[in-house]
């Protein structure tokens, strides 16, 4: 009985690592940019809903984000469609025009939040940005 059940584990654990070609740990062959990203539309409405939690907004407020997070998402995407994706790694300087680009239009959304956001939620958005770019930095240097 032991027998069996240490094989039923081991059969487990390995058809778990054996889905993707070196043991990819659930991520499809190709990496990250073989996953298709979610639409403006999909992205816009999930950072609505978290900023929304976080920064406590009024539906008036939703509203309002709702469209400025549809509108930058769609820059973003088409800033992200206008780089190849078959190179890879991408050179140093398309990097460098895609972040001076991701930068610029975030830069623009926050004017835009500041006509309808208050100080306080201004305040946390910012910080909210900043631990989220902190946290994708960590991630890819490999840091926890």
């Amino acid at each position: 009985m032991k027998k069996i059940f240490v094989l039923l584990i081991s059969t487990i654990v390995l058809n778990t690592y054996a889905q993707y070609p070196g043991g990819g740990g659930g991520r499809p062959p190709g990496g990250m940019a073989a996953m298709e990203r979610p639409s403006a539309e999909q992205q816009a409405k999930h950072e609505t809903k978290k900023m929304s939690k976080q920064l406590g907004l009024s539906n008036e407020q939703k509203e309002k984000y709702q469209v400025i997070s549809l509108a930058f998402s769609e820059e973003r995407e088409d800033l992200l469609e206008s780089f190849p994706r078959d190179q890879f790694p991408p050179s140093a300087e398309s990097r460098e025009k895609m972040k001076a680009g991701m930068v610029s239009i975030e830069q623009r959304k926050q004017e835009q939040l500041q006509k309808f956001l208050t100080a306080e939620q201004l305040k946390k958005y910012k910080e909210i940005k900043e631990s989220e770019k902190s946290a994708m930095m960590n991630q890819r240097n490999g840091r926890p």
